[in-house]
């Protein structure tokens, strides 16, 4: 199968066709060609996957079931699973990361990862199990947290498994020198760099995930034949370079991978033997979706949320003492202490006042050496937000989706809510907005084109809150392939001048099909 693999992904996901899960699916490399997925075998322990979802799903809590399944029989197989959704708010965009914990009991058998969801269902290419042989294999991730469309989380980690030999080449040394006053160079630095290669034949959807090793800044490549079964991502690895030769069949590629191992020898620095005083390592997101984001918040609703000091928060020589959060108010001329922590627990911060409020950990170790962790940031702020948003229904055409929000801000108080059509295609839509607690029509919105805004008053409750939904339905096809609309609706602060950052958009694509005939999709589809 000629596939292109955009998002570089080493084991892909496919949208299944229909609802039913079989053993054999269209889109699996193995029904298309004559690949035999074994030469690609996945070791028991922890491994990692990521899927890209609907944008539609919300949160955490939304459905999204995943399970492994045996491919003789498709039937679900007992596995240790965890998931975390994270959104990429740049590129909006929605991605689930899979830890699964892959018993020894799986050995020679042959799975693949089903994911459902309220918005499309998805399964992975198909791998087998088996224990290290004398394969290379090759470990990827990045430090900064995001390659494409890729996200890596902390320890999160791609593991591909090949039938190669590792070749060594000749070693160099690369020297930087100092003339030392009597007309005499001397090596203040030499770093030995001894280069690899290795190649073979892979289906094309791994060698283009491949492609992409030079973007990635921790690598560690196995030659397990020589007995290496440290999985520890290795920064001495360099200059990695990967080339494709695509096969005829259109299925495959010749791969060929080389790359550099950094040694150095010598130094000119008067601290090449270091004591046990290296100051710790710190490392904070935000626990509900391990980034690192500015957040806001509104003080009239409850500003609680958690940071989290991950398993990268370490000292360096193995003798961390103690981790201290600290808090500014001031944008970081002082901080104050909020009292100890535990790495990979979560510490739970709570604002009542408005302000910007700046968050880091503080590391210490047993010789008193500390290091600092980076630092989050968040800011309470009384201009109204969204809250509790969600689509609810379709109707039976497909031609209608509808989204509820709260806008939460001051008691009685004014807010100016902008809308404007990002896109639109087709022959126009209706926006119909509505207050849910009265259910009161309070305007429509009808063809338009893109880019046009439009600004609405609206005045909260007594409590501050206003409950609303807004109703987007595209005109029936008519010659159309498909038809889109795709509104943004951004709330001002309270001076309702200025725009404030709390938005929300909804959107209705409709795929009419052939010509004149609407496709039918399943119950519940929402785009």
């Amino acid at each position: 199968m000629s596939y292109y693999n955009a998002t570089k992904n080493p084991f892909p996901f496919y949208p299944l066709e229909g609802e039913v899960w079989t053993n054999k699916k269209p889109l699996w490399f193995q029904n298309n060609c004559y690949f035999n997925f074994q030469k690609y075998p996945v070791f028991p322990g922890k491994r990692y996957f990521q899927l890209k979802v609907s944008n539609n799903i919300q949160n955490q809590t939304d459905r999204i079931d995943i399970n492994l399944r045996r491919v003789s029989d498709n039937v679900i197989v007992p596995a240790t699973i965890s998931k975390t959704l994270f959104a990429l708010a740049n590129f909006n965009k929605k991605l689930v990361t899979m830890a699964i914990d892959i018993p020894t009991d799986y050995v020679d058998g042959k799975f693949y990862i089903s994911v459902a969801t309220d918005f499309g269902s998805f399964y992975s290419e198909p791998f087998c199990i088996q224990n290290p042989d004398d394969s290379v294999g090759i470990i990827w991730s990045s430090s900064k947290g995001l390659v494409g469309d890729l996200v890596y989380p902390a320890d999160f980690r791609h593991y591909v498994n090949l039938e190669a030999e590792i070749i060594p080449s000749e070693p160099t040394i690369e020297e930087e020198t100092l003339e030392n006053g009597f007309g005499e160079e001397e090596a203040t630095l030499q770093i030995l760099k001894q280069g690899f290669r290795f190649s073979f034949e892979a289906p094309n959807f791994l060698a283009q995930a491949l492609s992409a090793l030079r973007l990635h800044d921790q690598i560690q490549i196995l030659n397990r034949k020589a007995f290496d079964y440290d999985e520890d991502l290795n920064d001495s690895v360099k200059d990695i370079q990967v080339k494709l030769t695509p096969e005829e069949d259109g299925c495959f590629s010749f791969v060929e991978i080389t790359y550099v191992e950094e040694t150095i020898i010598k130094t000119g620095c008067i601290d090449d033997i270091q004591p046990l005083n290296n100051p710790p390592i710190a490392d904070i997101v935000w626990n509900d979706t391990r980034t690192t984001e500015d957040r806001v918040c509104n003080s009239d609703n409850t500003c609680n949320t958690a940071i989290l000091a991950t398993d990268d928060t370490y000292d360096p020589d193995g003798n961390l003492d103690y981790i201290e959060w600290e808090k500014s108010a001031d944008d970081g001329m002082t901080w104050e202490s909020l009292g100890n922590g535990t790495t990979g627990q979560a510490f739970n911060i709570s604002e009542d006042d408005e302000g910007l409020f700046w968050y880091r950990l503080k590391a210490v170790d047993t010789y008193n050496a500390i290091g600092y962790s980076n630092i989050l940031k968040f800011n309470v702020d009384n201009s109204p937000a969204f809250d509790n948003v969600r689509y609810t229904v379709v109707d039976s055409n497909f031609l209608y989706t509808a989204k509820e929000f709260n806008i939460i801000g001051q008691p009685s108080q004014n807010v100016k809510l902008r809308l404007k059509v990002l896109n639109t295609y087709g022959r126009g839509f209706t926006l119909t907005f509505f207050d849910t607690l009265t259910n009161a029509q309070l305007f429509t919105w009808s063809n338009v084109p893109a880019g046009t805004i439009l600004e609405k008053i609206l005045t909260l409750d007594g409590a501050g809150v206003g409950r609303y939904a807004a109703n987007l339905s595209l005109q029936p096809c008519n010659g159309e392939a498909y038809q889109k609309t795709e509104i943004e609706f951004i709330l001002y602060k309270n001076d309702n001048v200025n725009l404030g950052s709390s938005s929300t958009t909804i959107e209705k694509y409709f795929s009419c099909g052939t010509v004149g005939v609407p496709v039918t999709l399943p119950p519940g589809w929402l785009p």
